[in-house]
């Protein structure tokens, strides 16, 4: 038997973390404005500070390479050659937007 319930009750909790994602992002222009002028700002329960991220734009000849082993993995998916293994996880695809 179905636990309709139990379903509704994931569903809800997804939408709100999209929801509450979305709030997030909103805010992030004054929250980054914030630490800018301040460096970190700690306060009861939570501590938010600025990070650096490196982003890598390779050669071309290294893009080529990419490129390659792109194929090289398409032909062993094709020939048989590669492996995989499976793994079930949920789908859930919000209707109201």
């Amino acid at each position: 038997m179905i636990d309709i319930s139990c379903l509704n009750k994931y569903a809800e909790l997804k939408r709100q973390i999209r929801d509450l994602d979305a709030q997030a992002k909103e805010l992030q222009p004054a929250v980054l404005g914030a630490l800018s002028a301040t460096g970190a700002i700690a306060a009861d329960g939570y501590e938010l500070k600025l990070k650096k991220r490196k982003s890598w734009k390779y050669p071309d000849v290294v893009q080529e390479v990419v490129e390659m082993l792109k194929l090289e993995k398409l032909t062993a998916e094709a020939n048989g050659t590669a492996t995989f293994t499976e793994a079930t996880y949920i789908e859930c695809k919000l209707s109201d937007g």
